[in-house]
């Protein structure tokens, strides 16, 4: 008995596996079937829903990533997929049987298969989203100046007012004669109108350089051209990219040589394709190759120029009293504008340099300063206009803002100067005198950039606002970045060449370093940044470098360093070698230059440094982002230093004695690194300012405090865990130090993803050979452990098999450990690249002027912040009083902020983040004797579980809110906070709250109120009467799962806020009011209870206020399954005139969109009315079971914006105009697509058709004849595509008129003309019996595709082609690249009519067939 337990065990152990193998062999054809079915299932379906897909991808549309995926997979399973296990059960279908791995893997793929088929049937009814790369901004253009008829003229020109059809335009003149600014203006205008589907404009400079256009092209078409491809496939991206966004008007501006646009991959503009192109040039001679018409500009005439000058030199030559010039100052402000010669920019800069001076003694010297610059001319065109601008230059204030001056130049051609970056290398130059501290220094740099603005020497590129950390006075600019016009960079340059002595080739795309700089003698500055030089070899001439004290390399692909090329450059002061990323070694004579200042690193591959020993006069040193693993040794012997920076690095710890030693420093950044530094040590550098880093404990913090004077001006300090996720994304730079630039950030993250790249090809290779090996160990493991089972006379077999199977996974884990270690180093490639391509991205949209919201690329919140991440924090003084930033991430033990720190204390906070404390019961406990809550901007709280209020409940009971609670908030941020019922605890807080820009608040399951009512007012009279809760400033509002939801504020309340741009509310099922006036835009999801989208009070006013609507620009409205009206009346559409789009979908009892007012509906029932929408762009009806009507039977829309229709599951009648894309799905009553009233119009109303670009009909049954008559074909000058599918009844797509079908003629050709048509795809059409009348053939010269199948009714191909002497045909008209059908249909095609009899074979080559439907876009 003892034995028959262990048996059974064993049976059963034993058993399991048997059974399901025996259980597979018996079904394995049932699998193989079943997979063949599903595959059969899924084929139709992914063929339906790439017809939608294309269907409804429009100009201005892109697929949805889940439609893209869900094809993917499909394409994979049924096509590579079902073709290798077809292959394996032919090759060797026994043998794999019998091993049950096909079984196995039939089933995987089955259930992979039903998932398929499930997530198919849910997939969204529309198939694409807005596509953001169609969107463009307009750009921040200076005011213009005397120029409005060059402008008008070129206006006139890309509009083809001209009389003629100008494709190419070549803008001309002398520079600084206001060509950018002329086409700065034209963009915008042309942004407003609409005339084109994109608008680009790019510098090119005059380094030219093919890579590089192609690149800042693509970049503002936020697409990526892949850097290992060679320009000539570069230029087929590029120019793929460049045919969606047709018609597009690229403006190229500051042209210096001619080039070929197929070079490019620029398409050829023609009237064809309606692309233009728009190039600024000094020179004709540069442009004449490309056959441009010409338009000059000129300098300004006498009374422009006059006005110009005296808008730059502002008041001090203004008199007091009656606006006219000073009489003592009239004759000379003459003289020195007739010396400009009506140059703008001369005028700007000379103006600059003699504002706010007002003695006529000193305008009289000016003069003759002027007078003496332009006698020395001589040298080049424009050493006239060079003489001006040294005019301003030499009025410099000093040599210190001179020498700041000139430094610009040693940047790029039109490069973006980074203000902090420009000011930093001022003052390790030396050109800033030495203060007090670091930080007044810096603030003297922006006083000079100040001052050289102001002389007009440098450009402030004008920047959005994204933070603001003080108010704007009234007509100031913010922006961090300025510019050099190229004129005045060229006069520069020309200084330098003399004294001091500058070599400057920065950005020119060097590949080695130049000639230049071995015969150039005496030089003391040299940029090479922003090159491709991979080598600094030993020929450099010793000669040359003697005098150097600076010398930039940042931004190359050095990988080489000569060894003793540092020993000839005894001067040497400041050397960056920065993001240099193959650079992985330093020469040891970098050790031997003891002037040196300044070194910076950053971004390198750096493993080790040199010895820093003896460099004793070394001040800053910069090893951001290296990969130094260890302290440089000799670093604690630099007893000058006073910036140290190691953030990033891979150092781990810092022996104490050496931070010690560096008693001068004032910055010190170490975070973003294991580093974990101890309090006394940091606190004992009494001369900190900045300081980033991290203490691993409170303690150390604690200790810090006591130490630390509050001298701090800039402190990111880290407690506990290291947190570099959240403090890269919400508070450190957005963009490395010194680096905002766009094409070095994304040639950077190309290298860098090409690494990775190949990283992770070879650990994929390495992973599945481990998994392989790992698989065969176990099969052998398995196999051994089952002939152990059987008996000991198998013991041996298994053995055997329990060592190899051990092997082969020792194998696999040696495999699996490779491929991790090339994953892993890949993804740290991976990381830096995405970093570095982010950054470009960022940086492209400041330099193109784009406004993208949400991006913060350069500017930092607040520069006083502290992180407690998992860590025990609670006690007293844990703070800076001056803290501006607290985030607590993880910290379970407090309640609220009052357990760690002294509300009083923290006067100065502006930002509070706080989440994943599930200890947090209240924020602050008190809104009495509270500073935080009124200088608190920013509230973000997210999964506090805990959370009842953000104040405490018995401080509410007890009290009202006293003035100034929450007086600075200006965004709150709630998620994920479960027990949180009341935002706002009273209303009576709104009216502090006048600051307050958004509010969001997403997944709180118990969320009633957003802004509650007091009990205490529930009873008062006047229960009834709207209140108005104002909110002057709220931008955004969004409300997201929030099941309890009853209320945004009380019924007794509407809420005022004439700022308000968005309102989304997504599953807030109990919501049942939206309590706004004023919104331009609205999204509502999921509101089951919502009765009406306005208050009820608004709807009964006769008229309706007109403010309550007037805002309104699109409205999208989802799963609202009780709102039955949209507008409730037809009376507001007159007040709808900024609204551009409607989408309404999955409202159950929807009726109608614009209601008709009931005791109307008796008056002139018959007649038609005009509504008018002026600015409608979008209307979107989909799955609204109950619609009766869009709007009344006795109206039609008029909407002259209109560009898109799209319609599924409806069925009554479409009273609009056509826009310029149609899409109508699923509606079943449809028998025609226009008004009875519009089609006995002869001939048509023009404007009905002649917008219409794209017309997608799928799925109307009722629908005979598209356009029915071919009368309207003249009016369709504009229509690119034709699509129809799944219509049962369609006979005709362009119907003849029956009373024509009789008149004579009636076999002579008639030609329909369609220029424009690019694709007609005719789909699932029984019914079809011709495309158009037998008369007539269509003429599509632009035509590149047909698609036809399941036309079984079609006789004849109506296509005109090209005629030879004899009549015939001879070949296909030249666009058209293919003609698809099914390959079942090949008889259906062979017995197609043709009007000539060899047009079959002319058209059999461009023969294709499905099922590859990519052909679909």
């Amino acid at each position: 008995m003892d034995l028959v337990a262990p048996i059974i065990e064993i049976v059963k152990l034993v058993s399991g596996p048997i059974v399901r193998y025996l259980k597979d062999q018996i079904n394995f054809n049932d699998y193989l079937q079943n997979f063949k079915k599903l595959k059969e299932k899924l084929q139709p379906k992914q063929r339906d829903i790439s017809l939608e897909l294309h269907s409804q991808l429009i100009y201005g549309k892109k697929a949805k990533e889940e439609v893209k995926q869900w094809l993917d997979k499909v394409e994979e399973i049924t096509g590579p997929v079902a073709q290798d296990i077809e292959d394996k059960i032919e090759k060797g279908g026994c043998l794999l049987r019998a091993s049950g791995s096909l079984a196995k893997l039939l089933k995987e793929k089955i259930k992979e298969m039903e998932q398929l088929c499930e997530d198919g049937s849910k997939l969204p009814e529309s198939l694409v989203v807005d596509d953001p790369s169609t969107s463009t901004t307009e750009l921040q253009a200076s005011e213009l100046q005397g120029s409005g008829d060059v402008k008008a003229e070129i206006l006139a020109c890309l509009k083809g007012e001209k009389g003629e059809e100008v494709t190419k335009l070549a803008v001309w003149g002398m520079g600084g004669v206001g060509k950018t600014t002329i086409m700065m203006h034209v963009h915008n205008e042309l942004l407003k109108e609409g005339n084109f589907n994109k608008i680009i404009l790019v510098t090119v400079s005059q380094n030219f350089e093919v890579y590089k256009l192609q690149d800042q092209i693509a970049s503002s078409l936020e697409e990526n051209l892949d850097p290992r491809q060679n320009a000539i496939n570069r230029a087929a991206m590029l120019s793929k990219m460049l045919e969606k966004h047709k018609p597009f008007l690229l403006i190229l501006d500051d042209v210096w040589e001619g080039f070929e646009l197929n070079k490019v991959g620029i398409p050829e503009p023609n009237v064809t394709n309606g692309c233009k192109l728009v190039l600024t040039t000094r020179s004709l001679e540069a442009v004449r190759s490309l056959d441009c018409k010409e338009i000059k500009v000129d300098t300004l005439p006498p009374e422009e120029a006059l006005k110009l000058f005296l808008n730059k030199v502002g008041d001090a030559v203004l008199s007091d009293h009656e606006g006219g010039i000073k009489k003592d100052l009239e004759s000379t402000l003459k003289e020195i504008v007739d010396e400009c010669d009506g140059l703008p920019l001369a005028l700007s800069t000379v103006a600059g340099s003699l504002k706010g001076i007002s003695d006529s003694r000193l305008w009289s010297v000016a003069l003759n300063q002027l007078r003496d610059c332009k006698r020395n001319v001589a040298g080049p065109d424009n050493a006239d206009a060079f003489q001006i601008l040294k005019f301003s230059y030499d009025r410099l204030e000093d040599k210190q803002i001179k020498d700041c001056f000139l430094y610009c130049a040693l940047y790029p051609e039109d490069y973006m100067i980074l203000k902090e970056e420009i000011i930093e290398y001022w003052i390790d130059e030396g050109f800033i005198d030495e203060m007090d501290t670091r930080q007044a220094m810096k603030d003297w740099g922006y006083y000079i950039l100040k001052k050289l603005e102001e002389c007009s020497l440098l450009e402030l590129i004008k920047e959005e606002k994204l933070i603001e950390d003080e108010e704007l006075m009234e007509g100031e600019v913010r922006g961090n970045h300025v510019s050099m016009h190229d004129l005045v960079r060229d006069m520069a340059l020309d200084i330098t060449r003399r004294s001091p002595r500058f070599l400057v080739e920065a950005g020119k795309a060097l590949k080695e370093l130049p000639e230049r700089v071995n015969c150039a003698e005496g030089l003391e500055k040299v940029s090479l940044m922003h090159n491709y030089i991979e080598e600094i070899p030993s020929s450099m001439a010793s000669s040359t470098c003697t005098r150097l004290t600076t010398l930039l390399l940042a931004n190359n692909n050095l990988s080489t360093i000569s060894e003793s090329i540092f020993e000839h450059m005894p001067e040497l002061k400041i050397l960056d070698l920065s993001f240099n990323w193959q650079l992985r070694r330093l020469p040891n004579s970098v050790s031997k230059l003891v002037k040196l200042t300044t070194l910076l690193l950053e971004e390198t591959s750096l493993e080790k440094v040199p010895s820093l020993s003896g460099l004793v006069s070394l001040k800053k040193l910069n090893l951001r982002g290296t990969r130094i693993k260890e302290v440089p040794e000799g670093l604690g012997m630099l007893k000058n230093l006073i910036c140290l920076f190691l953030s990033g690095t891979k150092i781990v710890e810092i022996a104490d004695g050496v931070l010690s030693n560096l008693s001068k420093l004032q910055e010190l950044l170490v975070n973003k690194s294991e580093i974990k530094l101890k309090g006394d040590v940091v606190g004992r550098l009494k001369k900190l300012e900045v300081f980033h880093g991290r203490f691993p404990t409170v303690n150390e913090m604690r200790i810090f405090l006591k130490c630390q004077p509050n001298r701090l001006s800039d402190y990111f300090i880290n407690v506990g865990r290291r947190e570099d996720s959240f403090v890269t994304q919400n508070f450190e730079n957005r963009l490395p130090r010194g680096a905002v630039r766009t094409v070095r950030y994304k040639e950077a993250g190309a290298r860098y993803n090409e690494v990775w790249a190949r990283y992770k090809e070879a650990g994929a290779r390495y992973n599945e050979v481990g998994a392989r090996c790992k698989e065969a160990g176990a099969r052998y493991n398995e196999v051994g452990a089952r002939c152990k089972e059987a008996g000991a006379r198998y013991n041996e077999v298994g053995a055997r098999c329990k060592e190899v199977g051990a092997r082969y996974n020792e194998v696999g884990a040696r495999c699996k450990e490779v491929g991790a270690r090339y994953n892993e180093v890949g993804a740290r490639c991976k990381e830096v690249g995405v970093r570095y391509n982010e950054a470009g991205v960022m940086c492209w949209g400041v330099a193109a002027g784009a406004t993208n919201k949400g991006v913060e690329a350069e500017v930092v919140r607040y520069k006083k912040v502290v992180v407690f991440t998992e860590t025990s924090i609670v006690g007293e003084n844990m703070l800076f009083p001056s803290i501006q930033t607290l985030v607590v991430k993880g910290c379970h033990d407090i309640r609220s902020l009052n357990d760690f720190f002294k509300i009083n204390d923290a006067e100065g906070l502006r930002e509070c983040w706080i989440r994943g404390c599930d200890g947090m019961e209240c924020i602050f406990p008190s809104w009495i004797d509270n500073p935080v809550v009124r200088t608190v901007e920013y509230l973000d709280l997210q999964n506090l579980h805990k959370l009842d209020g953000l104040f405490e409940a018995n401080i509410i009971a007890k009290s009202s809110p006293p003035p100034g609670t929450f007086s600075s908030l200006k965004v709150v941020w709630i998620w994920g906070c479960k027990k949180l019922k009341k935002l706002f605890p009273s209303w009576k807080l709104v009216e502090y709250l006048q600051n307050l820009e958004e509010i969001s608040v997403q997944y709180c399951e118990e969320m009633e109120e957003v802004i509650a009512s007091d009990p205490e007012e529930g009873g008062e009279e006047g229960g009834d009467i709207i209140k108005e809760l104002i909110l002057p400033k709220l931008k955004e509002l969004m409300l997201k799962h929030l099941p309890a939801l009853k209320s945004i504020c009380s019924r007794r309340a509407v809420m005022v806020s004439n700022s308000l741009e968005d309102i989304k509310i997504t599953d807030c099922k109990g919501l049942r009011r939206i309590p706004f006036r004023l919104f331009p835009h609205l999204s509502l999801d999921g509101l089951d209870n919502l009765d009406w989208v306005f208050e009820v009070e608004l709807i009964a006013m006769s008229p309706p206020q007109p403010r309550t609507f007037s805002f309104l620009k699109d409205v999208k409205i989802r799963k609202c399954k009780k709102l039955k009206k949209l507008f409730p009346s037809w009376k507001l559409v007159e007040y709808l005139q900024n609204l551009e789009e409607i989408d309404v979908g999955y409202c159950e009892e929807m009726e109608e969109i614009i209601a008709s007012d009931p005791e109307e509906e008796g008056e002139g029932g018959d007649i038609i009315k005009e509504l008018i929408l002026p600015k409608l762009k979008y209307l979107s009806l989909c799955h609204l079971p109950a619609l009766k009507s869009i709007c009344s039977r006795r109206v039609v829309m008029v909407c002259d914006s209109l560009e898109y229709i799209s319609i599924s599951d409806y069925k009554v009648r479409i009273p609009f105009h056509l826009p310029p894309s149609l899409s109508l799905s699923g509606v079943d009553n449809l028998d025609s697509l226009f008004e009875v009233e519009l089609i006995a119009m002869s001939p048509p109303q023009p404007r009905t058709f002649s917008f219409l670009k794209n017309v997608g009909i799928w799925e109307c049954k009722k629908l005979k004849k598209l356009f029915p008559s071919w009368k309207l074909v003249e009016y369709l000058q504009n229509l690119e595509e034709m699509a129809v599918g799944y219509c049962e009844e369609m006979e005709e797509i362009i119907a003849s008129d029956p009373e024509e079908e009789g008149e004579e003629g009636g076999d002579i050709i008639k030609k329909l003309i369609l220029p424009k048509l690019k694709k007609l795809s005719l789909n699932k059409l029984p019914a079809l019996k011709s495309i158009c009348s037998r008369r007539a053939v269509m003429v599509c010269d632009s035509l590149g595709c047909i698609l036809i199948s399941d036309c079984k009714g079609l006789r004849r191909m109506p296509l005109s082609l090209p005629l030879v002497d004899n009549a015939q045909p001879s070949s296909p008209p030249p666009t058209l690249k293919a003609i698809i059908i099914k390959r079942g249909e090949l008889v259906w095609w062979e017995s197609l009519e043709w009007d000539h009899p060899n047009a079959k074979d002319v058209l059999q080559p461009l023969l294709d067939f499905f099922p590859d439907y990519s052909a679909f876009p």
